[in-house]
């Protein structure tokens, strides 16, 4: 058994696993030695959200209504959460555990227009960085702007831009 589902599971012993991946880093394809281990957890029976910083690993735990709010983009959730929320395209390469009652849920959640996702995704880290002035876009523009066609992006990188939150050279981000 995964070491990490065997941590969560300790953790909440009371609580059903719906949902664990990978995320962060991990999901991006941008991690190296010295990445910590971030990791999303769906649980049933679970209220609100929460995250809980273990060392080298960050479990960021949901309950399953707050984790479909999460991917409706619902303002009740932060726009740290909701920004992060592409890292569930990831899931075919980041799956730790599903739980069969969960799957159809899952699956339909995979089935969406991912454009628009992204799009919502971007926007989230958009008003993220509003809420944090002082930090610039760190985590995954590229990963978005790549995954979006020419026409539809150019705007947004404009923004990102003009707003010094992306610089334009080689895909570098500041």
């Amino acid at each position: 058994m995964n070491s990490i589902l065997t941590k969560i599971r300790g953790i909440f012993p009371y609580h059903k696993i719906l949902l664990a991946y990978y995320s962060g880093s991990i999901a991006y394809g941008i991690n190296d030695e010295h990445s910590d281990t971030d990791v999303t957890v769906v649980l049933e029976d679970f209220r609100d959200n929460i995250h809980l910083n273990l060392g080298q690993v960050d479990l960021f735990i949901f309950s399953k209504e707050r984790f479909l709010a999460r991917h409706s983009f619902d303002e009740t959730i932060t726009a740290y959460h909701r920004s992060s929320t592409d890292t569930f395209l990831s899931l075919e390469k980041t799956l730790i555990h599903i739980d069969s009652d969960f799957k159809e849920t899952v699956d339909k959640l995979l089935n969406i227009n991912h454009r628009m996702f992204l799009l919502k995704s971007l926007e989230a880290e958009l008003e993220y960085g509003k809420e944090k002035p002082d930090m610039k876009l760190q985590r995954h523009s590229n990963h978005i702007i790549i995954s979006l066609d020419i026409e539809a992006s150019s705007s947004i990188m404009k923004r990102l831009v003009s707003l010094n939150l992306f610089v334009l050279n080689h895909g570098t981000r500041t």
